[in-house]
């Protein structure tokens, strides 16, 4: 059975809200866990079970406020023509000789020359296509509305209308040269994807027949779409139109086509289909099912387009990492409308449609085909606040990888407006082709709170600190502010949101006006290049081995306080080894971190910057089982405590006795692992105090790290006396336990022959899948908003942490239970 995750009840992106003791500007370095963490949690599925009714439930959660209508003309013009307001006005004019040709059909040349050209894809005869094509007649489509009494009798009128649009507007988008009657038109930035570091001499720039991919509109709901082989347990949703990707249809008369196999991968824009005109909550939840279901197939897409589609309307989605923008357009009586959002849809380009230029082949890579991938990062300076403007674009350098995208590190399992993380290995590619290959790196991709102090920056300030995670390069791309700042409140017209009924728990959700429009939670799309790859700390060798890595931790974690910063999300995920066990170990992911300016005299910002930070870091943050008891404590006791570098030195104490307890085999220590496992704070809070006050002491180790047992006691018994104000325990006290241990450690302890003893808990079962179950079980380094417990005040509903240099996509066997 998969295991359940959990995450807060409160909607997604609510509002800030401040506790009664707001953290100080003159705060030591730390600042208090809000006291207005939600005790009550709501289990969700694992990509396991993605179907399960409950991620609907998490769903509606996150799209109330966050699904705005606006009006059909500002939506055109701020997402599906930006910055190309000539264009706009193109298309509008070839809207309107569309709807010209459907009035006036076989007395109209060009509607004779679409037949033509729609029959060639040899799925449908022209007589087929006659009778199917909707005429306009009398302000209505004729097809859509006479003898409907069944959704599945609007599939074939739409997908004939919707593929004459397409057909239209390709025919009228040729080029003025074409080469032997021929030209790409409005494919032209589709050409197939190509070997990005062929050193094969470049291609003839002439376009040719054949060469360029073609979008065209199918039936696709026979058969759930198919995901890629690393999306493991993928969601079985079923659209019932799609604008996919495919190679140009044969030319051969008489030819017939077979129905197409559905793959996300090939899909730009998914279409549901119903027979009525509203807008449920199970409509909603489709509609972002399919979205997020091409975020997951898509690396290289930032924004996905849908279409919702009736007998009367036309819903248009726009869904970014930080909200959805829609608007509902009467295909009956705004016609050109209707028109122009199909032919636009069906012409944009691949930046247009949302994907990132950065990769190589971008959008062109069909499913099955096997095309290596090149990333650029253009890096330069980092900010210290991500919504900084830049006065210089400038890069310092340009690093380009080959990125090792079918394997990847860690893939998010977010809902939809979350950080989205993915960290792949990459091989850095040198200039000159004949220098020998370059090293291996990390890459780590995420939608990071505009508001947030960037990683980067953060990862700047450490870059002296031994044992923190060295980044070679980064770069800010694009924010979701960016999308949305040409709607103004005027052009709002409702918002998506939970309407109270007459009877108590009698809730629905439906669109709603509002005169106070809530700002949506921004986002930038963030790069960072880390200068190499760890091991998990489930991979450890021996008992030498973790206590020379429990040393360097310690160091990292000295380090970073003296530069002002508290890391706040220490879990065995962010613990790593070096690449081998003579390699220095080091931490990960300072996505969470709290940085005082004032620590560090190099730096220094405007007081409104100091205040934005210690604002938007007001919550508890970490992962369950690994956060200190006296934070779990001031969550459920509603009072908040300052989280200082001390708080992180207990968590290393909670990841070593974690990961100890897992080669017990005794009562007591299954009882502990239960105990941190659970979902529930206040029960890991009791086991955490029972552990250090009294259990831990009495526990007699067996197990393969054995002779780590009198350190751990030590270790726990200096937590105990820190939280009793006995002694405080400084990070030299543990480095100085650490060496004691080490003295009397005995040759080999803890060595094993098969490092990771993965075929223990699992059998049967390929590599591939047993670390995507590692990772459905921790999330240890990039949750998610299905997979954890998200406590928050103001920020997100995805992941909290990063993932980026971690050896394996999961890393050991506990429960993740994120707070962020």
């Amino acid at each position: 059975m998969a295991s359940t995750a959990f995450r807060s009840t409160q909607p997604a992106n609510a509002k800030l809200r401040y506790s009664r003791a707001t953290t100080p500007l003159s705060a030591p370095a730390g600042h208090h866990s809000t006291s207005e963490t939600p005790a009550k949690f709501l289990p969700v599925p694992t990509k396991a079970n993605e179907e399960a009714p409950e991620i609907n439930a998490q769903l509606i959660s996150e799209l109330q406020d966050n699904i705005i209508l606006v009006k059909p003309e500002k939506f055109m013009g701020t997402f599906m023509y930006t910055n190309e307001s000539s264009r706009l006005k193109s298309d509008k004019a070839l809207a309107k000789d569309c709807l010209k040709s459907l009035q006036l059909r076989e007395n109209e040349p060009k509607f004779n020359e679409v037949i033509q050209d729609m029959a060639l894809d040899g799925s449908l005869s022209k007589v087929d296509l006659l009778s199917s094509l909707s005429t306009y007649s009398k302000r209505e489509f004729t097809k859509l509305v006479t003898d409907v009494n069944r959704e599945n009798q609007l599939y074939q009128p739409l997908v004939t209308l919707l593929t004459y649009v397409n057909s239209f507007f390709r025919l009228s988008f040729r080029d003025a040269e074409e080469v032997e009657g021929w030209s790409p038109g409005i494919d032209k930035g589709w050409e197939k994807a190509r070997d990005p570091i062929s050193k094969e001499k470049k291609r003839s720039m002439r376009p040719k027949p054949g060469s360029f991919l073609q979008r065209r509109f199918v039936a696709t709901y026979r058969k759930p779409g198919s995901f890629s082989n690393h999306i493991i347990h993928g969601p079985e949703l079923l659209p019932d139109l799609c604008l996919v990707l495919r190679d140009p249809a044969p030319t051969t008369k008489g030819h017939k086509t077979k129905p197409e196999r559905l793959f996300w991968k090939n899909v730009k824009v998914p279409i549901e289909v119903k027979l009525s005109d509203g807008f449920d909550a199970a409509t909603a939840c489709q509609m972002a099912r399919y979205a997020r279901a091409i975020k997951l197939e898509q690396f290289d897409r930032n924004v996905v387009f849908s279409l919702l589609l009736s007998k009367r309307n036309c819903w248009v989605f726009h869904w970014d990492a930080a909200g959805c923008h829609t608007t509902k357009i009467d295909v009956h009586k705004n016609p050109i409308a209707f028109i122009q959002v199909i032919g636009r849809l069906a012409s944009m380009s691949p930046k247009s449609l949302g994907y990132d230029a950065q990769f190589s082949n971008a959008g062109r890579v069909l499913a099955g085909e096997e095309f290596k991938t090149v990333l650029e990062v253009s890096s330069g300076g980092a900010k210290q606040f991500l919504d900084e403007s830049s006065g210089d674009d400038c890069p310092e350098k340009v690093i380009k990888l080959e990125l090792f995208v079918d394997n990847p590190i860690f893939e998010a399992r977010g809902l939809l407006f979350s950080r989205f993380t993915r960290v792949w290995e990459g091989r850095e590619l040198q200039p000159d082709a004949k220098s020998s290959p370059g090293a291996l790196r990390v890459v780590k991709q995420n939608w990071a709170d505009a508001q947030r102090i960037s990683e980067a920056f953060l990862c700047d300030q450490a870059k002296d600190v031994p044992s923190v995670a060295r980044v070679v390069g980064s770069q800010e791309l694009e924010s979701t502010a960016e999308h949305h700042e040409g709607i103004k409140p005027k052009d709002v017209l409702e918002v998506y949101r939970a309407v109270k009924g007459p009877k108590p728990n009698d809730i629905s959700f439906r669109f709603q006006k509002s005169k106070e429009i809530r700002r949506l939670f921004e986002r930038v799309l963030v790069r960072i290049v880390f200068e190499q790859k760890g091991r998990s700390i489930f991979k450890v060798q021996s008992c030498r081995e973790l206590l020379q890595a429990t040393k360097h931790w310690v160091e990292g974690l000295q380090g970073l306080y003296e530069k002002g910063i508290i890391h706040r999300d220490i879990s065995s995920g962010n613990l790593l080894l070096g690449q081998d066990p003579n390699s220095r170990a080091f931490i990960i992911d300072l996505g969470l971190a709290y940085f005082n300016s004032k620590d560090e005299g190099n730096v220094s910002g405007p007081k409104e910057d100091e205040e934005r930070d210690a604002r938007d870091h007001h919550h508890l943050t970490g992962t369950l089982p690994f956060i200190a008891h006296e934070i779990i404590e001031a969550s459920t006791d509603r009072e908040p405590i300052p989280h200082t570098w001390y708080h992180d030195l207990e968590s290393v104490f909670w990841v070593l006795l974690y990961l100890v307890l897992l080669e017990e085999p005794s009562k007591k220590a299954e009882i502990s692992i239960a105990g941190l496992q659970s979902t529930s704070p206040d029960n890991v809070y009791a086991r955490k105090m029972t552990l250090l006050s009294n259990d831990l002491r009495k526990i007699k180790f067996s197990g393969r790290f054995k002779d780590l047992g009198p350190f751990l006691k030590d270790f726990g018994q200096a937590c105990w006396d820190h939280y009793q104000n006995r002694r405080n325990l400084e990070f030299e006290d543990v480095i100085k336990m650490a060496d004691l241990a080490l003295e009397s450690l005995p040759p080999s302890s803890g060595e094993a022959t098969t490092v990771v003893p993965e075929s223990e808990y699992y059998s049967g079962q390929t590599k591939r899948k047993r670390e995507d179950d590692h990772d459905e079980a921790n999330r240890l380094n990039t949750g998610s908003a299905a997979d954890e417990v998200v406590a928050k005040q103001n920020d997100e509903a995805g992941e909290g942490g990063s993932n980026h240099p971690s050896g394996t996509a999961g890393s050991g066997r506990v429960l993740r239970r994120r707070l962020v």
